[in-house]
């Protein structure tokens, strides 16, 4: 960890390259996925998903990682975090049917939920 508490798994995704094979590594080494330590919050699944790593959010995913961890200073989940930049991959692998619920329910810090900030982008995800 760092000043922001950012772990190695938090640095290999937060990068434009999508290190696949770094993520991997470090899960199978037992590196905690659902890691919301940093100075905000963020756990690796937002980072990915602010990113765009459409892989590595399917890996995180596949691994167990919670999508409705919330950042300390807005209260965005991942899926809020993508719904900013709207890429519909990873959308789509967030608000599966079994997340539906908090796709349209949970809200963060300024009370706007993940399908409002997509209403407001005016973004077609079905």
């Amino acid at each position: 960890s760092d000043n922001d508490n950012m772990n190695s798994l938090h640095y290999a995704i937060n990068t434009d390259a999508e290190n696949l094979d770094v993520v991997n590594l470090l899960i199978s080494k037992g590196i905690n996925i659902d890691d919301g330590t940093t100075s905000h919050s963020k756990t690796p699944l937002m980072y990915a998903a602010e990113r765009g790593h459409v892989n590595i959010v399917k890996t995180l995913l596949k691994n167990g990682a919670s999508v409705n961890l919330k950042c300390s200073d807005t209260g965005n989940t991942a899926l809020h975090i993508v719904c900013e930049r709207p890429n519909i991959e990873i959308v789509r692998l967030l608000a599966t049917e079994e997340t539906f619920k908090t796709f349209v329910t949970l809200k963060n810090k300024v009370g706007a939920t993940a399908i409002d900030i997509i209403e407001q982008k005016q973004v077609e995800i079905i």
